[in-house]
């Protein structure tokens, strides 16, 4: 769609790392399933004289985050307050990360587009207010102190759809990483999206203020609000002259069931959040051991050489991988989303060379893939199918069996019990399309005068006579025979 503007977009995600305790306490991480105010300590409401203690496994997760997407680690990091009231934040203030982030920089390539990224740091989450009907609101703490990283990129998204795809990649890389399973529907990936947009008028280039779209929380969300928001900016440059020079920051949230968004507030600045060292926290130190650096003495401290080394294969070098051994576009994006099917599409690579039957194994492991299903049933099945012994109708059926079996038959074997193969022999299939044809020289005659559309005819012939013969090898010797 031609739009009179550009959209511009940077984002705000925010990802829970699925760590066993919070971020600062002993409290059970587990927001979602716990009735609610159960998993909290006094820690978790703020109370006096409580002492946070960070959690090494969250500071862990979010270093690695920082490796994968390519961030600098700088060799001391911190906590901060982020001062601010509201009902969720019982000790008014946010144990966050200011100017001392674990990562800064780094990008991610989407699409053919790389997003660039300021810096992921961690920080703690709030609770969870529920708006019921009437004048009262519900408050859920078990969700406050959980370790959040927060992932906040440059301005580089030019689309909402581009946003969308953006966001995907990095859920498929979190979870790929293991730190979190990102899971919007609760709240595991909530993004916030900065929209403005540029556009020339008068030979004069306009750029809006920017405008902060609140809690995303499905991919849908985001692209719907971002087209909104945009097209917003613009209709609302042109409408309202009294806009057109507002340089602040607002805050907006978006109501999904009617597809708009609502002002909320101006956008606060740091100072408004008052941010100072937190004092219950020392610093951290970060070294390499890759590069000789020695382990800093009496203070808490990570080795960076040993995250780098627990780094997993990331999707996009899978990506690239599996094509280059021959697996379609199509199947290849459907497995690299699928930790369980993607273990069985490396035993296929592994197991045979044959560039067919790769890409047959990996389509039945996209398409009919149960599980229990083994990496040497999938390339059975496809040499079958290559070889013109079964039909396309039996892999589906053939699975199951092949599951109810386990593994204790063959992939021929099921085919001969049950009677679904397909005759291949072409000495046997010569015969019979020699009878065929001497008992319809009408038809025969008709074809070769030029009515070739007569094949179906003859093919249903031979199929009458022999309904297990392979089609494809019935037509090339029909064609043969008939010529």
């Amino acid at each position: 769609m031609n739009q009179p503007y550009r959209t511009v977009v940077g984002l705000e995600i925010h990802v829970e790392l699925s760590t066993a305790s919070k971020m600062f306490s002993a409290a059970p991480n587990d927001p979602f399933h716990a009735a609610p105010n159960t998993n909290l300590t006094p820690i978790c409401i703020g109370m006096p004289g409580t002492l946070p203690v960070p959690n090494r496994e969250a500071i862990r997760r979010v270093i690695l985050l920082g490796l994968a997407l390519g961030s600098r680690i700088p060799q001391e990091s911190k906590f901060d307050r982020k001062h601010y009231f509201y009902p969720d934040l019982p000790k008014g203030y946010q144990i966050s990360q200011y100017d001392q982030p674990f990562c800064e920089g780094g990008e991610l390539e989407v699409g053919g587009a790389t997003v660039t990224f300021t810096r992921v740091h961690l920080e703690e989450d709030a609770g969870k207010l529920m708006h019921k009907s009437g004048d009262w609101t519900e408050v859920d703490l078990n969700r406050a102190g959980v370790p959040l990283a927060e992932i906040v990129t440059e301005p580089d998204i030019t689309s909402a759809e581009q946003a969308r795809l953006f966001l995907q990649e990095l859920r498929l890389l979190v979870r790929t990483l293991g730190i979190s399973e990102a899971d919007m529907e609760k709240g595991e990936l909530r993004c916030d999206a900065n929209v403005s947009i540029t556009f020339d008028h008068d030979g004069q280039t306009i750029n809006s203020y920017i405008s902060e779209v609140k809690n995303l929380n499905s991919f849908r969300s985001v692209e719907r609000a971002i087209l909104y928001e945009a097209q917003r900016l613009y209709d609302e440059w042109q409408t309202k002259p009294e806009t057109r020079q507002q340089q602040t920051k607002i805050t907006v949230g978006w109501n999904d069931a009617l597809g708009v968004t609502k002002l909320q507030r101006t956008k606060e600045a740091a100072a408004d959040y008052r941010y100072f060292p937190e004092p219950d926290i020392p610093a951290f130190r970060i070294y390499d051991a890759d590069n000789k650096d020695a382990r800093p003495e009496g203070v808490e401290a990570f080795d960076l050489s040993e995250l780098r080394h627990e780094l997993p294969e990331l999707p996009a070098a899978r990506r690239e991988r599996w094509l280059a051994a021959g697996l379609k576009p199509a199947d290849v994006e459907v497995l690299v989303g699928d930790t369980a099917r993607a273990v069985l599409a490396d035993q296929i690579l592994t197991a045979t060379d044959d560039q067919a039957v790769r890409q047959k194994a990996a389509t039945y492991l996209v398409n009919e893939y149960l599980e229990g299903v083994t990496a040497d049933q999938l390339i059975e099945v496809a040499q079958l199918a290559i070889s013109g012994q079964i039909d396309s109708n039996v892999p589906k059926p053939l699975f199951a069996k092949l599951k109810d079996s386990g593994s204790k038959l063959t992939a021929a074997e099921v085919v001969a019990q049950s009677g679904w193969g397909q005759m291949s022999d072409e000495s046997e299939l010569a015969a019979v399309i020699a009878e065929v044809v001497a008992a319809n020289p009408t038809e025969t005659a008709a074809y070769r005068s030029g009515k070739t559309a007569l094949i179906g005819f003859f093919i249903g012939q031979v199929r009458a006579k022999a309904g297990n013969a392979n089609p494809g090898v019935v037509k090339r010797l029909l064609e043969a025979a008939l010529e």
